[in-house]
């Protein structure tokens, strides 16, 4: 069965499919599901907190470097498909930040592959229901292309590990 959420529709359209269904004027009822749409719509959302929290620590001198205007059109043109971020958000399992503290950056390194790793709080204000994600970017005078092939190989590598990171490498 279907629900129709009265908040997130038009009230006029709303009532009137409700009557459709009710009067068995509808037989049948298609529909397509798009998931990479929302699927690409997220991780731009995830890449944009990420690069906002970035500029917000560090500043321009950052945000403004070479290896961070792919990330910007991105941001800009979710129609894009990269850079690619598949292997670059991930879910933090086993994590806390402070109640205080939405969100921090961690620099660190696995396997030759410099990264920053923005840490974001996500509380669902609804159900108290508190996420924690991370989106690896690279460090400014790395190349580009071997972070990439690194956080590739990390996610295909060291999928579901447990990581730990000094508190000096926390920067922010």
């Amino acid at each position: 069965g279907f629900s129709v959420v009265g908040k997130a529709s038009n009230p006029a359209a709303s009532d009137t499919i409700q009557q459709d269904f009710k009067e068995g004027n509808v037989s049948e009822v298609n529909f397509s599901i798009n998931y990479g749409y929302s699927k690409s719509g997220f991780e731009t959302a995830v890449l944009r907190a990420g690069y906002l929290v970035l500029f917000k620590s560090f500043g321009y001198p950052l945000i403004l470097h070479e290896n961070f205007q792919l990330f910007r059109r991105r941001i800009c043109d979710s129609s894009l498909e990269n850079p690619n971020l598949d292997s670059l958000i991930i879910s933090m399992r086993d994590f806390a930040l402070k109640p205080d503290q939405p969100h921090f950056v961690i620099s660190a390194g696995i396997n030759g592959a410099e990264f920053l790793l923005v840490a974001i709080r996500l509380r669902l204000k609804r159900t108290n229901y508190t996420n924690y994600l991370g989106i690896f970017l690279p460090v400014p005078e790395q190349d580009i292309d071997k972070f990439y092939r690194e956080m590739k190989n990390i996610k295909e590598k060291y999928s579901g590990a447990t990581f730990k990171f000094s508190r000096e490498s926390i920067l922010q």
